[in-house]
């Protein structure tokens, strides 16, 4: 039984070490992915000598893994997400329209091939017709 949890947790081991190698040399995390390596590790480490060795070593590893694990996901949310793209809420809609108008706010309807209708941040709403408008986008707001 013991013999078969360590062998379980050396392979965890290494998918994390694999995956905190894989996080460090994208560059892209700002650390963190990093941290919650780390964490992880530790975290993993703690549970075999907590359950077979001592029981105060194994808990202060559990706590300092979940310390990193918590301190690497602040910022960069899971490791799954470390590449730090912005989330949608982070896009605003932009229609241009083929007067040269710039209309930035959230596209709130939108009816193919006849109208949208979209709402500025001061919640100001503005309807046109498709045949008025240039283009459509999404860019970061500023």
């Amino acid at each position: 039984m013991r013999q078969l949890s360590n062998q379980t947790n050396k392979k965890e081991l290494k998918n994390k070490l694999r995956e905190f190698k894989g996080n460090n040399s994208s560059g892209d995390d700002g650390g963190n992915g990093g941290l919650r390596a780390i964490g992880w590790v530790v975290l993993i480490l703690g549970i075999p000598i907590l359950l077979f060795a001592s029981i105060l070593v194994g808990a202060l590893l559990m706590l300092l893994g979940l310390v990193f694990v918590i301190a690497g996901g602040k910022k960069g949310g899971s490791s799954s997400q470390s590449n730090n793209k912005p989330d949608n809420s982070q896009y605003v809609d932009v229609v241009y329209l083929k007067n040269g108008s710039i209309i930035r706010g959230t596209i709130i309807e939108q009816t193919p091939n006849v109208s949208l209708k979209i709402q500025t941040k001061d919640g100001s709403i503005f309807v046109y017709k498709m045949e008025e408008v240039e283009k459509m986008t999404k860019e970061l707001s500023k």
